[in-house]
């Protein structure tokens, strides 16, 4: 084994990526060595496979819109597959987190990616709009799209239109691969859900009811 991967090294990373998601994967040495090489190999592969960790975040977040915190990754590389892995620590109160990334790397074969590289990585995540002043005066609309058989809908169009007196303007949220969707920073009132995607009938939720710091979770099933 050469002599970068005789450590772990707990990485202080800093990229802010897309998404719900904060992942630092950036390592800071910058002398053209192995270990910098594979940092490198490996955030240019999150990049191009990000919806395998934003997936994993939504579902969490379906769950539990106020879930925040950082999960620490201990990761072994092996010719670019993921060798092993624990959880250092999590500081989002949620366990099952770590470990469903962890499943969700595991698939991936990184090209170019040197005989063994040994890291720490922080994973960490909070919901969108948290961070907004209106967050606490606002609800939160997170579920699932379906079709009949229950298999998630990627792609599914919801849209919430304000009711009655409701002075708000539109919203418009998609579903991911495995049919979650998320909605942030909704004003607290009655709303109207149009949820359509093609090949299937829409369907209508004529009252959706939001209140001040709730979260609502449905499931909707579209048919064919």
């Amino acid at each position: 084994m050469p002599p970068f991967a005789l450590h772990r090294r707990r990485l202080p990373l800093s990229l802010l990526l897309c998404g719900l998601l904060c992942l630092p994967v950036l390592a800071q040495a910058a002398d053209g060595s192995p270990e910098e090489s594979n940092a490198r190999l490996f955030m240019g592969h999150l990049r191009g496979q990000w919806d395998d960790i934003h997936d994993v975040i939504m579902r969490f977040h379906n769950q539990d819109p106020y879930l925040r915190g950082v999960a620490w990754i201990n990761m072994d590389w092996r010719q670019g597959k993921l060798a092993s892995a624990s959880v250092d620590s999590n500081t989002t109160g949620d366990p099952a987190l770590g470990p469903a990334l962890i499943a969700a790397m595991k698939s991936w074969s990184i090209p170019g990616m040197s005989e063994s590289w040994v890291a720490t990585i922080p994973f960490k995540t909070e919901i969108r709009g948290s961070g907004d002043p209106s967050f606490p005066e606002c609800g939160i609309f997170t579920g699932m799209v379906t079709d009949v058989s229950g298999t998630p809908i990627d792609g599914a169009r919801l849209v919430l239109a304000p009711r009655d007196s409701l002075q708000a303007r539109p919203d418009t949220a998609y579903t991911n691969r495995e049919g979650v969707f998320i909605c942030t920073l909704i004003r607290p009132g009655r709303w109207r859900l149009e949820c359509s995607r093609n090949g299937y009938l829409p369907a209508t939720v004529d009252t959706l009811d939001i209140e001040r710091g709730r979260h609502v979770r449905r499931f909707i099933n579209l048919k064919t």
